[in-house]
């Protein structure tokens, strides 16, 4: 078997594993020790999904890419960027759902929404690991953004549709208004830091 590791064939002796899976967990462990996240498996040109059907013998080659942690939070950081956008219109959406009576559609997108906040305020607490982020302004939108969240939660199993339109179009509004302002702060770390990554690149 010939393994490629980020284009660079690597010398490993197949012939010590067990099986498939261990091998990935060893190479694995070794692109984390050089601060190494792998971002993709093809097994003889094939995009892995699945590493149980595979066994040592039947491979050919196996491609692994990777990237530092830097450089996958700034392309997620990108992602965020654009996602708030979408929120935004998100919020000005469920809110017309709740206005002209369609709750059940509102309620749907709102769980979903929640989903996402979640997922945003994931990165965010990345970003303070990665970039060791001390930020006062940071701490307070965490602090709001759970005061908002509690009342949200009690607004909806209250069914008070009213205080949901305007806890969305107006809290909320202004807690992800103030993330969308912190997202170019990040990037300005991101580049501080670049420097960091050069040998990860």
């Amino acid at each position: 078997m010939k393994i490629l590791l980020d284009n660079v064939e690597s010398i490993i002796n197949v012939n010590e594993y067990e099986s498939f899976q261990v091998l990935l967990w060893d190479i694995e462990k070794t692109m984390e020790t050089r601060g190494r996240v792998i971002t993709s498996l093809k097994v003889d040109g094939m995009n892995l999904e699945n590493t149980l059907n595979f066994s040592l013998e039947e491979i050919r080659i196996l491609e692994i890419s990777s990237k530092s942690p830097l450089k996958l939070l700034e392309e997620t950081i990108h992602e965020l960027d654009t996602y708030l956008d979408r929120f935004f219109l998100g919020i000005e959406e469920i809110v017309l759902n709740f206005r002209i009576g369609k709750r059940e559609e509102g309620i749907s997108n709102l769980i979903e929404g929640i989903n996402g906040l979640d997922w945003i305020f994931q990165i965010l607490r990345k970003s303070q690991e990665l970039l060791d982020i001390d930020n006062e302004n940071l701490e307070k939108i965490y602090i709001e953004s759970n005061d908002v969240l509690l009342r949200l939660t009690e607004a909806v199993e209250e069914k008070k549709y009213d205080a949901i339109s305007i806890i969305l179009d107006f809290d909320l509004y202004m807690i992800l208004s103030q993330i969308k302002e912190f997202v170019p702060v990040i990037f300005e770390l991101l580049k501080v830091n670049d420097g960091n990554d050069i040998l990860f690149n």
